[in-house]
């Protein structure tokens, strides 16, 4: 909150089409469940430390965060550890959901 706003949401859509509440829902699951290489827990070697929450307090927490003074810079830092999560859930989400990743492709 010392930040300001945070990171924002993830957005509705996926290159252009709009998701709907089920795949927007998953989205956010595969984001927040998943862990560093994109493994599920149901995966062989699935690292619930490795996943985004964790990282972001562990990131939080370093002394080398602590030593950054512009909150801007601070908020850069947790966004791309954010987005880059997403964009390995919006990777896995696609994979998952043939009928969404054709829509997607089709509006690139």
């Amino acid at each position: 909150m010392r930040l300001g706003d945070g990171p924002s949401m993830n957005s509705t859509k996926i290159s252009g089409v709009q998701l709907n509440a089920k795949q927007y829902n998953r989205w956010l699951v595969l984001q927040n469940t998943m862990d560093s290489f994109g493994r599920m827990p149901e995966d062989d070697g699935y690292d619930v430390s490795s996943t985004m929450l964790p990282v972001v307090a562990a990131l939080i927490k370093s002394d080398e965060y602590k030593q950054i003074r512009l909150k801007e810079d601070k908020l850069k830092i947790i966004n791309n550890v954010i987005y880059s999560y997403r964009s390995t859930a919006r990777k896995k989400l696609l994979s998952e959901d043939p009928y969404l990743d054709s829509l997607v492709s089709a509006e690139q």
